[in-house]
């Protein structure tokens, strides 16, 4: 009997071994689990504010020698790039010399041309 009661003791003792092994492997693992998630928290949290942009909400009215890269530089902060990309989106590659064009506010407005060939600007 006694050689039994051992069996059961060892069996109970591996067991809790395996209990509290488990325990400590699943509590790591849902700590880098967290600790990913407060990363890729992170790092779109720094892509969108890489991403954002303000301009001053004027028109502006072409003059020679004139890009859409220098208007950008000159009339906005933050990433220029996305305000030229909003830019050729509505106006495209050609400015024309006393034409006037107008920046969108900030990254979350849209320019959009209307049917009347007007430009709105629409912002979330």
């Amino acid at each position: 009997m006694k050689k039994n009661n051992s069996y059961q003791q060892i069996k109970i003792l591996l067991f809790i071994v395996a209990l509290v092994t488990s325990g400590v492997f699943v509590s790591k693992f849902l700590n880098v689990i967290t600790n990913l998630n407060t990363v890729t928290n992170y790092l779109n949290e720094q892509q969108t504010k890489d991403n954002m942009f303000h301009c001053k909400g004027q028109a502006i009215q072409i003059l020679e020698g004139d890009t859409l890269w220098w208007i950008a530089h000159e009339n906005c902060e933050g990433n220029i790039t996305n305000v030229i990309d909003k830019l050729l989106k509505v106006y495209g590659n050609d400015l024309i010399v006393g034409k006037t064009i107008y920046l969108p506010v900030h990254s979350n407005c849209e320019l959009r041309l209307t049917d009347g060939g007007q430009v709105m600007e629409e912002c979330v």
